[in-house]
């Protein structure tokens, strides 16, 4: 700016003329040469100098007004351009927002599309139903038209034979009650001038009452045909009444199928719309945001409609078909739960019944084998009275000199008593086994009932005739299948080692073979169980190795693919390149700039930063010491620091492109 001041005043200076001296005194040289050509040409330097001065003052101002001039351009210039910038800013938000708008009316326009083939197939659905119905309904109504117009007709016609044979009836009956009156009167006659009738007159009237009778009985016949016929035809006009309801029924669903297709047609009406606002658009794509949103929002109002139309219903059918099979479900299970606790609580109340009952039986048992035993030793008690008194009284007899037959009677009542004694001792000694099995039995029903109570407590109890089912496979089950399985494999092993040793101990082998005899096949002291125990487990453990091997390897191959695809969005999201390594350093590098990489590690004390510096390349970036004594050493912000790296790259790389575009 100063050198351009400097250039300008010199240019300005050089086209002011100087101005030259005045005739007079440059006319003749002899007055130049006078002495007082010096005072004369003096005011004139002042003047000039003066003019000169002016003319410089004047051109300073002018400079001073241009200089403010340039600086409100200058002014101006940066102004316009801050609002050309907003304003292509504007430009470009304003295309994005569009894009996205348009994009969103896109996809609005597609959903609308998938709606609207859904709705034409419903719609086709409904017209396929619809003229299915209408053709039933059609073919119905011509069949029912006929049908009751042949019934009119036979109904007419009967109805006027009804008529006539009315009519020939009460003819008849006419005739017969004239016949009648004659009859009468001819049997008064004949009563009066039985003398005088003619036979011959009475044949001829008994003839003629026997053909009206017979006449009237046709008629009575043909009347009850006609009866049942026009019984037969209520019974078809209720039919046809209850077609008619059907007709009417079939109408009411038409006039359903109307209002359908009256729907179908607001649908399509819409459609129709929704195409000729997506021709407009695409007619005239430079229209405002303002009416696109406005059609968007009545487009979103009138997919809002009919989203709450066509949803609400299938919604609240859904919740209540869901809610009455969840209730029903619920009360078949109560149901069964408590047809199930109902058959436990009867078959556990019958099995304690009869418990109480065998219990009572066996009290009852007891006491009466009680209360016989003592009975027998009462009995006993007597006889060991009786006995004593008889060893008195044959002592007694003894000592009196008694006869020996009466000795011989008493000894043999002796021995039938002693006799007696042992079968009651022996019966006592039944019955006290007796008492003593019935008391353990006693014992192990009061022992099988306190456990039978705390098994219903635990609800563990099966009942007898009850019949458990579970499931092919428990988690318990499989534990006991292979806990029980794995004590089997022992316990054959342990067996098979228990005879190996008993084979060893009587062939003599020592210790020295045993220990050659170990080999391979599993001959040695090894049993050929055990052997083959340890080749199925090492098998088992080979190919749970191989599978976790195998998945290992697709782990890795697709922890390779993800971390590629993850290292692939970060450099094109954030523009950096990260690379770990097995020490849980990472390498960053720019995408902007190759030569801009650094080093992170993971700090291991609790405070500070989590990744620390540790390493980073030359880098052509002037600003770098600063913004890591910024972000790093100040700010202790890795993120930031890596920012402001790749915002400077990018300025960079985007001024070298500009410049090799210009080249």
């Amino acid at each position: 700016m100063r050198l351009s001041y400097v250039s300008f005043l010199a240019s300005f200076l050089s086209l002011i003329p100087v101005p030259s001296p005045p005739l007079y005194l440059c006319s003749s040289p002899s007055l130049s040469r006078r002495p007082t050509t010096h005072f004369v040409r003096l005011p004139t330097q002042e003047r000039q100098l003066l003019t000169a001065q002016t003319s410089l003052s004047e051109t300073q101002t002018k400079l001073r007004e241009k200089e403010l001039a340039v600086e409100r351009l200058e002014r101006d210039r940066r102004y316009f351009c801050e609002r050309e910038k907003e304003e292509r800013e504007g430009r470009e938000r304003e295309q994005i927002e569009a894009s996205e708008s348009r994009r969103q009316l896109d996809a609005e326009l597609r959903s609308l599309r998938t709606q609207l083939s859904h709705l034409r197939d419903e719609h086709a659905d409904l017209r396929s139903s619809h003229s299915s119905l209408s053709l039933s309904s059609s073919q119905s109504t011509g069949h029912l038209k006929s049908l009751v117009s042949q019934l009119q007709t036979q109904v007419q016609l009967l109805t006027s034979e009804l008529d006539e044979a009315r009519q020939l009836g009460a003819a008849r009956e006419a005739t017969i009650a004239r016949l009648q009156d004659e009859l009468d009167a001819v049997e008064d006659a004949e009563h009066a001038n039985r003398s005088s009738a003619d036979l011959g007159d009475m044949e001829i009237v008994r003839e003629e009452l026997g053909r009206q009778a017979g006449y009237l009985r046709s008629l009575e016949s043909a009347n009850a045909k006609l009866s049942a016929e026009v019984n037969q035809l209520k019974g078809r006009h209720e039919s046809i009444e209850v077609l008619r309801e059907e007709k009417r029924g079939l109408e009411a669903k038409l006039s359903t199928m109307g209002e359908l297709r009256e729907k179908c047609v607001t649908l399509e009406a819409e459609l129709n719309a929704a195409r000729s606002e997506r021709a407009s658009w695409a007619a005239s794509p430079s229209k405002s945001s303002s009416e696109s949103m406005r059609a968007l929002t009545e487009l979103r109002l009138s997919n809002a409609q009919l989203l709450e139309e066509s949803g609400s219903l299938k919604a609240s059918l859904r919740s209540k078909e869901i809610e009455l099979e969840d209730v029903k479900r619920e009360l078949d299970e109560n149901r069964a739960v408590m047809e199930g606790l109902e058959s436990d609580v009867r078959s556990l109340e019958e099995e304690v019944g009869r418990e109480r009952r065998r219990r009572r039986v066996v009290e009852g048992e007891r006491g009466w084998v009680g209360a016989l035993l003592g009975e027998y030793k009462a009995e006993n008690e007597r006889l060991v009275e009786d006995l004593e008194a008889l060893e008195q009284s044959t002592k007694g007899t003894l000592t009196k000199g008694a006869s020996s037959e009466e000795l011989d009677r008493l000894q043999s009542q002796n021995d039938s008593l002693e006799s007696e004694l042992k079968t009651h001792l022996a019966t006592i000694a039944g019955l006290e086994g007796q008492t003593k099995e019935m008391e353990k039995q006693i014992e192990t029903l009061e022992q099988t009932l306190f456990e039978l109570s705390g098994e219903i407590a635990g609800g563990r109890h099966v009942p007898p005739n009850v019949r458990v089912l579970g499931f092919g496979e428990q988690p318990d089950q499989k534990e006991m299948d292979v806990r029980r399985e794995t004590v089997e494999k022992l316990r054959g092993e342990n067996e098979a080692l228990l005879r190996r040793i008993q084979l060893l101990e009587e062939s003599g082998v020592r210790a020295g073979n045993g220990n050659q005899g170990m080999g391979g096949g599993g001959g040695g002291m090894v049993p050929r169980e055990s052997w083959e125990q340890v080749k199925r487990e090492k098998g088992e453990l080979e190919d749970v190795v191989r599978q976790k091997e195998k998945r290992l390897k697709r782990l890795q191959e697709v922890f390779a693919s993800k971390s590629a695809e993850f290292r692939e969005a970060i450099a094109s999201i954030l523009g950096l390149k990260l690379a770990f390594y097995p020490n849980g350093q990472v390498r960053v590098t720019s995408m902007y700039d190759l030569t801009a990489s650094f080093v992170f590690q993971p700090n291991s004390s609790s405070e500070g930063m989590k990744m620390q510096l540790i390493a980073q390349t030359e880098c052509n970036l002037a600003d770098l010491p600063n913004m890591m004594h910024y972000w790093i050493e100040a700010e202790q912000c890795p993120p930031g620091f890596i920012a402001s790296v790749t915002l400077e790259c990018y300025e960079r790389w985007k001024s070298g492109q500009e410049q090799e575009a210009q080249g």
